[in-house]
């Protein structure tokens, strides 16, 4: 329960400060319009990937806990095939 705490806590931060947070909470993703959150509480691991869709508009596409050391293919498609379909409604 304290990482989704942790994770309350940091997405007020990104609404706040946006991309100006320090490095080691925002992580651009390679390869993609997506950033990456990490929200960490002892050991754990939160991702939180993003994008921006304007001004100061940043959407969060999912949230899930950190078990190997990049974003798995599966989590990274999931959450690059939201961006897409957010950005098309929005045509």
């Amino acid at each position: 329960m304290r990482l989704a705490t942790e994770v309350v806590h940091d997405l007020k931060d990104l609404e706040v400060f946006g991309l100006e947070l320090p490095e080691r909470k925002l992580h651009k993703v390679k390869g993609t319009s997506l950033w990456e959150l990490r929200s960490r509480w002892q050991y754990r691991i939160a991702r939180s990937p993003f994008f921006g869709a304007g001004g100061r508009l940043l959407v969060v596409t999912t949230i899930f806990q950190k078990k190997t050391q990049g974003i798995p293919k599966t989590g990274l498609r999931g959450a690059t095939e939201r961006m897409e379909k957010w950005k098309k409604g929005r045509r």
